[in-house]
């Protein structure tokens, strides 16, 4: 497994009574990085099966995550030895149950799963008094986080519809096998998802977060997730009656996956430049019409003749002109209010808003070619209702996966 340095932190469980106001929890703070030097040796302890035959190499440190550090190792059986990836978790603080948690969750969820091509394999875990260590299987080549970044800096910063369908077969099928076990990720995203095979397949990783459901209509109440990804039932709970969640979470942030792959950014995302330009716009139409208001006012003291003339128009229109004006800047003093406003909410505030209404624009044709097809697709994936939310099943069987040929969609 290969982890980025700007790993993305899991949010901490949110407090629902205070999801909606302005004082939105904390992320919890990252715990310090595991100081192994390279060429450390680490070995199962005794009493594991392979305590007298492993030992680990510690090469390459990898990055980290919120509760944990992960390095490229080579494994050493016997005179066999291979490249793996040791993830390193602090468990001796009996306070951080977090990290626990999260452990015992991917190590539930990753034994479960066994062998996937499109999932990365758990090859062996222990632990001693102050870690726990697991060991996966190395991806050697980069996330998809990482390669869209990387598309950043060319003209191109998104990826073709036949790359985009390749990557999300894999991220689909695996997840499709997942929930066939009853298993429930909770934290699909770019950076989770791993590129391998001369970038012709996909793994997905990180089952920190994941759940083993009791069966496939078991609900979640617990709020997880990273805010740019997270479905919209796990943030309001209403919209499913505070009934709680099911697998169709992993298929809205599937969906999440491909609209990024399609257009280079995330669906809701949070641009301070363009809200700052609204707000100024706002505050500009509001004073133009405080000063058309103004010569209104003055016109006052126009002779009374002129005056007359223009009262009798108004009444005839039925309404008067000053009344119109006060109208328009009692609006346009709550629409400057409103940008105002949204410039001071932190971004994970804005970030769910725009989650709420589930709004999802595509960029112009102009700007990025994107067939029907595929819209389609990501529109079924991201539906704000569960219930309407397209089944991975309906979505393979898609035209844009089975009816394209890579001529038609190569872009």
């Amino acid at each position: 497994m290969s982890v980025e340095n700007d790993a993305c932190v899991k949010e901490k469980r949110v407090n629902k009574s205070s999801f909606h106001s302005t004082s939105f929890k904390k992320r919890p703070p990252r715990l310090p990085k595991v100081p192994l030097p390279s060429d450390t040796v680490i070995r199962p302890p005794s009493g594991h099966p392979n305590a007298s035959t492993t030992d680990y190499y510690i090469r390459d440190y990898l990055g980290s995550g919120a509760f944990s550090s992960v390095y490229a190792a080579i494994r050493k059986v016997n005179k066999i030895k291979d490249w793996v990836a040791v993830k390193i978790v602090p468990i001796q603080d009996t306070d951080n149950k977090v990290a626990k948690f999260t452990v015992e969750n991917e190590v539930e969820a990753l034994m479960k799963a066994g062998h996937h091509p499109s999932i990365v394999c758990l090859l062996d875990y222990f632990h001693d008094k102050q870690y726990a260590y697991l060991i996966l299987e190395l991806c050697e080549c980069k996330s998809l986080s990482l390669l869209m970044r990387e598309k950043q800096s060319t003209n191109k910063r998104y990826c073709s519809e036949h790359r985009t369908r390749t990557y999300m077969k894999s991220i689909l099928e695996a997840l499709q096998y997942l929930h066939s076990l009853n298993i429930m990720h909770r934290d699909i995203k770019l950076n989770n998802v791993f590129v391998i095979d001369n970038y012709s397949q996909v793994k997905i990783a990180d089952f920190g977060m994941s759940v083993v459901l009791k069966d496939a209509q078991d609900l979640q109440t617990y709020q997880c997730g990273t805010p740019s990804y997270v479905a919209p039932e796990i943030v309001f709970p209403e919209i499913v009656k505070n009934q709680g969640y099911g697998l169709e979470i992993d298929i809205f942030s599937a969906g999440i996956c491909m609209f990024n792959l399609l257009t280079g950014k995330l669906p809701f995302t949070v641009d301070r430049a363009d809200l700052e330009i609204k707000r100024d716009q706002a505050l500009v139409e509001l004073e133009l019409a405080k000063m058309q208001a103004k010569k209104i006012i003055n016109n006052e003291f126009q002779p009374i003749e002129k005056k007359q003339q223009q009262q009798q128009e108004q009444e005839e229109e039925g309404e008067g002109e000053e009344e119109k004006q006060a109208l328009c800047i009692k609006e346009l003093e709550e629409k400057y209010q409103n940008a105002n406003q949204l410039c001071h909410q932190t971004d994970i505030e804005i970030v769910y808003q725009k989650l709420f209404k589930c709004d999802i624009t595509f960029p112009p044709s102009d700007e990025i070619p994107i067939s029907s097809r595929a819209k389609q697709v990501c529109l079924g994936m991201l539906q704000k209702d569960p219930k309407r939310r397209w089944t991975i099943h309906h979505i393979l069987n898609h035209s844009f996966f089975t009816g394209c040929s890579s001529s038609n969609i190569e872009k």
